[in-house]
């Protein structure tokens, strides 16, 4: 009887083992059964995997099982052995892959446990996603410096020949990526923009190469995420999910993450949206906004925004007109210049405003802009005939707060542009190149503005964020002067 059960115990024992080096065969991605289609995005891991684009995205938020779907893609193209519902790119040979993240440590607790098993427990060997028997601790290359750590691993395929794969970070720099052509790619979170450009050389030469990222956008709004939210080439897919799409979060779950993440970084880590971080702010294509110049009907309401500079930092101005009926902006003109006169930059205002569109500035307008009289900014371009607001700029305020009560956060005038953009309520006339090429280079750092050439862009959120004082323009407005170095307003002084 004794050894009936001793019997039994070690065949179970056996079966647990075989069951820990067996992983691969157990993954069935969302969308394979019906629970997971309650949601818009309910299939994301079994299209993310069908998608057949040379490179993918899928940026999602945190604890959504986008490095476990990326790992199980990773030993399916290393072993050959693809499941019957894979319709995605199918390697018949043994392959060379890249598995990349932000650096050695956080690759090895993560990707290389994954794909391998425990890096601190030798008998874990063979746990991960890659069978056991496709493995062979022998031929496995240790990473120098790294404890625990492996540079290359030879995996077994279904040919009888051995694929290769290497673990890399980012922080060895471009160079550790610039190598010999690989099959495939797999970035655990998203590569600075050079070391991905590299990434994707290495695999120019190979048919069907493929380079796939799983990510959140903890960095915000970054080129390569601009890339692939809003500039998409046709080779590459763009895929994101919400904790809403992955039924093994439950709201008790839920609540306990969120419970520790700080609120602006909520909808960043439940749903993968970028916040307002390092990054480009405006991460809309500028062909999506460009609109040629046209006459502009009497009834439309005008604003002007200034920015005010000094004699070594430019002075910005910027024109708007908003069609209330459909509440769409066109931005129509605009000036910037340095090492000029207060009194010439006055000049511009009272000649492409005809001293009837109203000017909004911010709180420095209150600021001395005369030493010998005390005299401040605004006060001094009202001396000139200038139609300056009877105070400075503030934000709408929210709803039961009085007017002038909403503040002055730059966050707030951004979001309200950005989403005018994004909704293809926002529109700049074409000619305007100064104007779009502030926007495309304007970009946070740590979560605040950088606070370098990006004159056209705070006036322009003045103009947007008084729309509520502006006020039709009397004169019929007609298609205005492209700006250029040509323009020289202190001809218009001197006539």
């Amino acid at each position: 009887m004794i050894e009936a059960i001793d019997n039994a115990l070690g065949l179970s024992d056996a079966l647990i083992a075989e069951k820990k080096q067996s992983k691969l065969a157990d993954y069935i991605p969302y969308g394979l059964l019906p629970e997971h289609l309650n949601t818009p995005h309910g299939d994301w891991q079994l299209v993310f995997h069908n998608t057949k684009k040379q490179m993918r995205m899928l940026s999602t938020g945190n604890q959504e099982g986008k490095t476990f779907s990326g790992g199980h893609e990773d030993a399916y193209h290393l072993t050959g052995l693809y499941p019957d519902w894979w319709e995605g790119t199918r390697f018949n040979k043994p392959t060379y892959g890249w598995v990349c993240g932000v650096d050695n440590e956080k690759v090895r607790d993560s990707l290389q446990e994954l794909l391998l098993g425990d890096p601190d427990d030798d008998n874990a060997f063979g746990t991960g996603l890659i069978p056991r028997n496709c493995l062979d601790r022998n031929r496995c290359v240790n990473k120098p410096q790294v404890p625990g750590a492996f540079q290359r691993v030879y995996v077994k395929h279904i040919t009888g020949r051995w694929s290769k794969l290497d673990f890399k970070a980012y922080k060895q720099g471009r160079e550790a990526f610039m190598s010999k052509a690989v099959d495939f790619t797999h970035c655990d979170e998203e590569p600075p923009e050079d070391i991905l450009s590299s990434i994707t050389v290495r695999g120019v030469t190979i048919e069907n190469s493929i380079v796939y990222i799983t990510c959140t956008p903890e960095d915000g709004l970054t080129k390569v995420q601009m890339q692939f939210r809003n500039e998409l080439r046709p080779h590459q897919a763009f895929l994101t999910s919400t904790w809403d799409d992955c039924p093994h979060l439950t709201p008790e779950k839920r609540d306990q993450i969120l419970s520790n993440i700080p609120a602006h970084e909520r909808e960043m880590r439940s749903k993968g949206i970028p916040i307002i971080g390092t990054g480009v702010v405006f991460p809309i294509p500028s062909e999506m906004i460009t609109v040629d110049a046209f006459s502009i009907p009497d009834h439309w309401f005008h604003a002007c925004g200034i920015d005010f500079g000094g004699w070594n930092h430019p002075t910005a101005m910027v024109w708007i007109a908003w069609d209330r009926d459909t509440d769409m902006v066109y931005v129509y003109d605009c000036y910037k210049a340095v090492q000029k006169e207060l009194a010439i930059h006055a000049a511009v205002l009272n000649t492409k405003g005809k001293k009837d569109i109203t000017v909004f500035y911010p709180h420095d307008g209150q600021k001395s802009g005369d030493r010998n009289t005390g005299v401040g900014i605004a006060q001094s371009y009202r001396d000139l005939g200038c139609n300056m607001f009877h105070t400075w700029f503030t934000n709408p305020p929210q709803d039961g707060i009085e007017e002038g009560r909403g503040g002055n956060a730059v966050d707030v005038g951004l979001i309200s542009m950005y989403n005018r953009m994004a909704e293809g309520r926002f529109k700049v006339f074409s000619h305007l190149r100064e104007w779009f090429k502030e926007k495309d280079t304007y970009h946070t750092k740590e979560g605040k503005v950088v606070r370098q050439n990006e004159d056209l862009m705070s006036a322009t959120r003045y103009a947007e964020g008084m729309l509520r004082h502006s006020t039709p323009k009397v004169r019929t407005f007609m298609r205005p002067v492209a700006v250029d170095n040509s323009y020289d307003p202190m001809m218009t002084l001197l006539n």
